[in-house]
């Protein structure tokens, strides 16, 4: 099923796009976390908006995607914003994500973040304090974390994961803003 979105609101710098890609490989991470957190694990995959019309993602490495182009190829989506931060902060958060542009995505991170989830520990992702070993989640909550000190679910950077993101969003409710949605049971 491939989505055909409809912008209800103005994406801004730092918003974050939250994806179940329905791929292989995403179903394969959304069954691994419910698995190993007895969660009901929607969402796979996130970028980050840089502009409107631009995101930036960890895939194979660090690099710009054109939102309206992905959302097109993803299941669903859903587009998060935290509405306590300035745009000065706004700006320093996209500039922390876009200093690791290019750089290699982070595979073993997934392997220690999923030790991490089955001893429900932070050792494994502890050993990879490197800012240049990113995955999707990891490349935003370090850009969040570095920029304005924001925690998801009280989270260090190095053990967040998409659903984390969208928890997040959710129990703290107050402080973010659901901008856009591909299904209609996400609050906007």
């Amino acid at each position: 099923m491939v989505n055909t979105p409809t912008r209800r609101n103005k994406i801004m710098p730092a918003d974050i796009i939250l994806v179940n890609s329905g791929t292989s490989y995403g179903t394969l991470v959304l069954l691994t976390l419910r698995f190993l957190q007895k969660d009901d694990v929607k969402l796979s995959h996130v970028l980050m908006a840089v502009d409107e019309d631009t995101a930036i993602v960890a895939e194979t490495k660090v690099r710009y995607r054109n939102i309206q182009d992905y959302l097109k190829k993803v299941k669903e989506y859903k587009i998060i914003r935290n509405n306590k931060l300035t745009d000065k902060q706004r700006a320093s958060i996209v500039k922390r994500a876009e200093a690791l542009l290019n750089l290699r995505y982070g595979a073993f991170r997934i392997f220690l973040q999923l030790l991490d989830q089955l001893f429900q520990t932070k050792k494994f992702t502890g050993w990879l304090k490197d800012k240049k070993i990113q995955i999707c989640s990891t490349l935003v909550s370090w850009s969040y974390y570095v920029s304005t000190k924001v925690k998801f679910l009280g989270l260090d950077w190095q053990c967040v994961e998409p659903d984390d993101i969208d928890d997040e969003s959710i129990e703290n409710h107050r402080d973010w803003d659901v901008v856009d949605a591909s299904l209609s049971t996400w609050r906007l």
